[in-house]
């Protein structure tokens, strides 16, 4: 094992920058004038987060420790949706790349297919809370896969996204594949 490969551990989310006003009447006024909060839901989705306890990972270190995992195995890794509304929900969008070669997803790319391992019930139940409290708000979940699907040696991460070229990715959840039994 490499001795500069260390698995990311989760950190507790800076709070995001407050508008000037209150979040409510903030929201209402650019509303009223046809403006789009910027970050609105990042903002409500980081918050949510923090308030429901979710062990939320750094998403520049879960991107190099699967980067340097990858290459240690002489493979690329991916972002796979997790379902197939996951993946219409991101149709057309392909921003989640952390390199060329290195963590990205494409949806014209077939080694992007939806995932299709086990994903633990803990992991399914933060999804679900999460999804329950921004119904319809467009969030998309993706796990962390190597492109090759026999290839079991890798630790997935699952996180959320929208099809926002600003929105944060929120890396909440991993576990042991090869010691995963349901």
């Amino acid at each position: 094992m490499l001795s500069f490969l260390q698995l990311p551990k989760p950190t507790p989310l800076p709070p995001a920058l407050q508008p000037p006003a209150p979040p409510a009447e903030y929201a209402a006024l650019c509303a009223k004038l046809g403006i789009d909060a910027p970050n609105s839901l990042e903002r409500r989705v980081r918050a949510f987060l923090n308030q429901a306890e979710i062990p939320i990972y750094s998403t520049e270190k879960v991107n190099r420790y699967m980067t340097r995992l990858a290459r240690r195995e002489w493979t690329v890794w991916r972002w796979r949706p997790l379902r197939i509304r996951d993946a219409q929900r991101m149709q057309g969008w392909r921003n989640l790349r952390v390199a060329w070669w290195q963590g990205g997803y494409d949806e014209s790319d077939r080694k992007c297919r939806v995932y299709t391992r086990l994903v633990p019930f803990s992991m399914l139940q933060r999804v679900e809370r999460i999804e329950e409290h921004f119904a319809g708000q467009g969030l998309a979940f993706f796990v962390s896969d190597y492109h090759i699907e026999q290839d079991d040696k890798v630790d997935p991460f699952i996180m959320c996204t929208a099809p926002d070229a600003t929105f944060h990715m929120f890396v909440f959840g991993m576990w042991d594949e090869p010691g995963f039994s349901g």
